[in-house]
């Protein structure tokens, strides 16, 4: 009877972790479900994982489209393209893969290291403004990758990653790429308003003014704001100058510097559609 009961014991054991398969390689790659974009802004926010990321423009933020950011949804070679470069695992937390709308479209990917070090001694150290990051070229069967790591903080990393057809790799192919790792290096250590808040200027620093925008918005249902966008009114033309995430549910009051002049400020829900809008002024006193 004792050994009947351990086959069985075993055998159910062996069921569990057959069952239990799926489920954990659902976990060697996963998105963060957090993250935000938004047309126009070059930038990728991501509070929850305490990360910011610099992008180009033509990362359009689309989930199934043969082009375009995704936050949800793996390109077909992804999957094995991050496995090959060992960045799998509990640690790692994949926060968008890109293909640009422009040419040429290759393929771009961005994923936070949280806590484990990756081994950096086939990389290269590349300087850039007193500061230093690391960057690796290798082939695979399909693909030529350029991938380049930058520290930051307690042990954490962003792995910033261009792959292509290896048949179509020229000179200079990997530039665009080398524009965003210099960008991002620049941006860390990464204050709590560039977790947020993107924000262009056309009038000089001392120009600008601190204003109060009160979040004292009505809808027809119960709706968790989750961003807004901010246009600058110019004769007939509407200029993007702010975006910012916020909480409606802790915030009433959003601290802004803007330039003197006419506004007009859009409310999306997190979900993305836009649930109201206003129109504001701020004057020099």
């Amino acid at each position: 009877m004792k050994i009947i009961r351990i086959v069985f014991l075993l055998s159910s054991w062996i069921v569990i972790s057959l069952l239990m398969l799926p489920l954990h390689s659902c976990k060697m790659h996963s998105f963060s479900k957090s993250g935000v974009v938004s047309d126009e802004v070059d930038k990728y926010f991501n509070p929850q994982e305490e990360i910011s990321v610099w992008i180009y423009r033509d990362f359009r933020p689309q989930e199934n489209a043969p082009v375009g950011l995704r936050r949800a949804a793996f390109y077909p070679a992804d999957k094995q393209l991050l496995k090959e470069l060992g960045l799998k695992g509990r640690d790692y937390r994949v926060l968008f893969s890109a293909v640009p709308e422009n040419h040429p479209k290759d393929h771009f990917l961005a994923v936070k290291h949280r806590r484990r070090k990756i081994d950096l001694s086939s990389f290269e150290q590349v300087e850039s403004e007193g500061k230093l990051y690391y960057q690796q070229d290798i082939s695979t069967r399909d693909h030529r990758v350029r991938h380049v790591f930058i520290s930051y903080g307690e042990g954490n990393g962003l792995s910033l990653i261009q792959y292509t057809d290896r048949r179509d790799v020229q000179d200079g192919h990997f530039e665009r790429l080398d524009r965003l790792a210099r960008l991002n290096l620049k941006s860390f250590p990464q204050s709590e308003q560039m977790l947020t808040t993107w924000q262009v200027f056309e009038c000089e620093v001392e120009d600008r003014i601190p204003y109060a925008l009160q979040m004292d918005i009505e809808t027809d249902k119960p709706t968790t704001i989750g961003f807004l966008r901010i246009y600058e009114e110019v004769e007939a033309n509407s200029l993007l100058t702010c975006f910012s995430i916020v909480d409606d549910q802790k915030e009433t009051v959003v601290p802004l510097y803007l330039c003197p002049g006419k506004y007009k400020v859009e409310y999306y829900a997190k979900t993305g559609e836009m649930v109201t809008s206003d129109y504001f002024e701020v004057h020099k006193d």
